[in-house]
């Protein structure tokens, strides 16, 4: 399994705190640092998200390209959240393939 995040109470801070300067600011680019070994094929920033914002209580869909084994595995073992078949019963969707 693939590491999370080195220090996961700071650097869920630090990632919470790029998110809402991207909310705040629509258009500019922010950087989000995220694990350095996220599961193929979600994007680093993408995984460091979910490592922040998604736990048990978060229900997560992700679309096909995305649902492997490996991304499974390490949102269930990191974050804990339940993976829905139904976009609509989820509260956020981790989408790689658009």
């Amino acid at each position: 399994m693939l590491p999370g995040l080195a220090d996961p109470v700071l650097d869920s801070q630090r990632i919470f705190r790029s998110v809402l300067v991207a909310m705040a600011h629509p258009g500019r680019v922010v950087v989000v640092a995220g694990p350095a070994e996220p599961p193929h094929p979600v994007h680093r920033a993408a995984a460091a998200v979910c490592l922040a914002l998604v736990d048990m209580e978060t229900p997560l869909w992700l679309d096909p390209v995305t649902r492997t084994a490996e991304v499974l595995e390490g949102l269930r073992f990191h974050c804990g959240c339940p993976i829905v078949e139904e976009p609509r019963s989820a509260r956020f969707a981790l989408i790689v393939d658009a």
